[in-house]
């Protein structure tokens, strides 16, 4: 049982290093808040199907999570999605009404082309 509780507190101290509430982890994996609460407390055992998505959600390799206290091992990003965040995080060091600008223009274009919703 111990093993599970190191599990649980090495889940939540991942999340919080990536800056990631319990409710956006739980809306990435497809879970409640309430759901990752009881993993990260330790009173429900994490099933591994879940735990492999939790390890994708916040990039790192099942060996973060190991009671042995091995070290986080970041999972190399994929070129294009590299390039893309790289891009993002220019968009926010830009003027907000120029990250407007550049937001409108990256919606409109999915919705012309059909590939997505326009977001909020």
């Amino acid at each position: 049982m111990k093993d599970a509780f190191e599990v649980a507190e090495r889940i939540k101290q991942i999340r919080s290093r990536r800056g990631l509430s319990q409710v956006e982890l739980g809306e990435r994996v497809g879970l409640s808040q309430r759901s990752i609460s009881s993993y990260e407390c330790g009173f429900c055992r994490v099933p591994t199907t879940i735990l492999l998505k939790i390890a994708e959600v916040l990039k790192v390799s099942l060996k973060a999570f190991s009671p042995n206290g091995e070290t986080e091992t970041p999972v190399k990003e994929p070129p294009l999605r590299r390039r893309i965040l790289r891009r993002l995080k220019l968009i926010e060091s830009l003027p907000r009404r120029d990250q407007q600008v550049v937001l409108r223009l990256i919606d409109n274009t999915i919705t012309a082309a059909g590939n997505g919703r326009r977001a909020a």
